[in-house]
């Protein structure tokens, strides 16, 4: 009879998601929010990150699992140089998920991040 550990920590599944379209090792990962994706909300989510206003961002934004999305991961490499991570995720199940932008950051907004990595 083989026995389970019911209580063993397993990977994120959105960090597996993550995991599939990044190219790098990561030391550290973090799920922020997701938004629907349009031209006019990726150009307001860039000009929030630039302003230090994503608070305001995220609780303006919607996320809407009837249309495509962006979601949001601030992520740490093994180098400590940080990158927010735009992975789209579409409403169709049978198109995959793909990095749309990695873009550099000096440090993590203030904003509450869930830990996808390490466990």
């Amino acid at each position: 009879m083989k026995l389970f550990n019911i209580f063993k920590k397993t990977e994120n599944p959105m960090f597996k998601k993550l995991e599939k379209v990044i190219s790098f090792q990561v030391k550290e990962a973090f799920y922020a929010f997701g938004f629907v994706f349009t031209d006019k909300n990726l150009a307001t989510f860039k000009t929030s990150l630039k302003a230090d206003k994503l608070f305001e961002f995220k609780e303006k934004c919607t996320f809407d699992v009837d249309e495509d999305n962006i979601e949001v991961f601030f992520v740490n490499n093994n180098q400590n140089i940080k990158y927010v991570i735009l992975l789209v995720d579409y409403y169709e199940p049978l198109r995959k998920e793909y990095l749309f932008e990695k873009i550099l950051i000096e440090n993590y907004p203030i904003i509450e991040l869930k830990k996808i990595f390490p466990l």
